[in-house]
């Protein structure tokens, strides 16, 4: 059974309000809370002319994403007191945080009197198994086409619930044209709370093996690689190395935004925001097969709204994300131990790949050159503009406060 939230108009914002110093936060689970900050700290800049200074705290495996996004300084705070936190907070003049997808730490926050704006763009996920910042300062939930009922007691316990558009940040002008005989093959962040090294390992051996042998397939010479992760140390057999030119690592996002919109396709982990970004760029794309819960639900959303024969699934007998899907209720942390369990058992039992998975991608790259299928209708459904009703809802706050 299903509902759809109603969307409201976002706060009208205020010159006169705008912050002169803030906290700034993502989680510790993969790239996305970084992707999605880095579009709201841009919309920021751009409004403000680049007088708000950052103080960032913990994102400690997203630094490399934003290290072009002018966060003034850095700070860990897992070995503060809430009395040192307080003290941090006051000797940078910080007047609110904007905090994306890391609960602990916005509760935290609002504890020691530092008002939150939480950014959530997974409200259709949560039951009471995970941590929600119900009573944060503002609560921007980004928009879905379904909330699952599994999901409607822990929205309806928020206390200042602001419905948002999707966020992306503003899409640079690529630096040349597409590059024929381009692929870019998207990993994100990888890691999470429940993932190990191996497990990390065992994903990509599996995934970039079959994606790397259908771009040979395909024709595709040069690859660059992005995510957290060493392209020197890519877990692919020596002939896919040697035949092609591969390239790539931890990018910068605007470099990485780059090599998106000059690729002549792209081979992406289901992750909500890259797929967004990619749909705004309006570059053709096949998707991985999912590494962790809420990608199973992006990837099942490509499916639905964009074509389903551009989605990788698993293959039978690795990781069964059809079950996962159906007993997610008990909770996010089950869902991705017992995915990257599987992916460590499928990639024992096929050390040289599953070519079922390899024949899958091959498939689903020549429909999308084929096709000429784009994301872009992703965004469509709810619209583009939730990084700039964040900042609206932030200056709406300070004005009134």
């Amino acid at each position: 059974m299903y509902g759809h939230p109603s969307p409201q108009e976002p706060a009208q914002p205020s010159v006169t309000a705008a912050p002169s110093s803030l906290a700034v936060a993502g989680d510790g689970f993969g790239w996305g809370s970084v992707g999605l900050l880095a579009a709201v700290l841009g919309s920021i800049r751009l409004r403000e002319n680049g007088l708000t200074r950052f103080l960032g705290l913990d994102t400690g495996i997203g630094r490399p994403v934003l290290r072009r996004h002018a966060v003034h300084d850095w700070a860990d705070t897992s070995d503060l007191t809430d009395g040192e936190l307080r003290s941090l907070l006051a000797r940078h003049s910080v007047e609110a945080a904007v905090v994306v997808l890391n609960a602990e730490l916005a509760l935290r926050l609002e504890r020691v009197g530092c008002p939150v704006v939480y950014v959530d763009t997974n409200p259709f996920m949560w039951t009471e198994h995970e941590l929600i910042p119900q009573t944060v300062t503002r609560y921007c939930a980004q928009l879905c086409p379904a909330l699952p009922q599994l999901c409607w007691p822990v929205l309806r316990g928020i206390t200042s619930l602001h419905w948002v558009g999707r966020i992306i940040g503003p899409r640079p002008s690529p630096s040349g044209a597409v590059v024929p005989g381009k692929a870019v093959l998207n990993f994100g962040g990888l890691q999470s709370p429940a993932t190990t090294a191996g497990s990390v390992q065992s994903y990509l051996r599996l995934v970039s093996t079959a994606m790397m042998t259908a771009f040979r397939e395909q024709g595709y010479e040069r690859v660059v690689v992005t995510g957290n992760l060493d392209v020197d140390a890519l877990p692919i057999p020596a002939d896919l190395a040697s035949d092609l030119d591969v390239s790539g690592g931890r990018l910068p996002r605007e470099q990485f935004l780059n090599e998106l919109a000059t690729a002549d396709i792209i081979a992406t982990s289901p992750g909500q925001t890259t797929l967004l970004e990619i749909g705004a760029l309006g570059r053709r794309a096949v998707v991985l097969p999912p590494q962790n819960l809420s990608q199973i639900l992006h990837a099942d959303e490509v499916s639905l709204i964009v074509d389903p024969n551009i989605v990788v699934t698993w293959p039978q007998g690795t990781v069964d994300q059809d079950r996962i899907a159906r007993e997610r209720g008990r909770g996010e942390d089950w869902a991705i131990s017992t995915m990257y369990g599987e992916i460590s058992a499928a990639a024992v039992t096929w050390p040289d790949g599953v070519p079922e998975l390899a024949r899958s991608c091959s498939d689903a790259l020549a429909y999308a050159r084929r096709k000429e299928t784009s994301l872009a209708p992703l965004g469509a459904v709810t619209g583009n503009e939730g990084a700039d009703e964040v900042v609206d809802i932030l200056h709406d706050f300070l004005r009134k406060a």
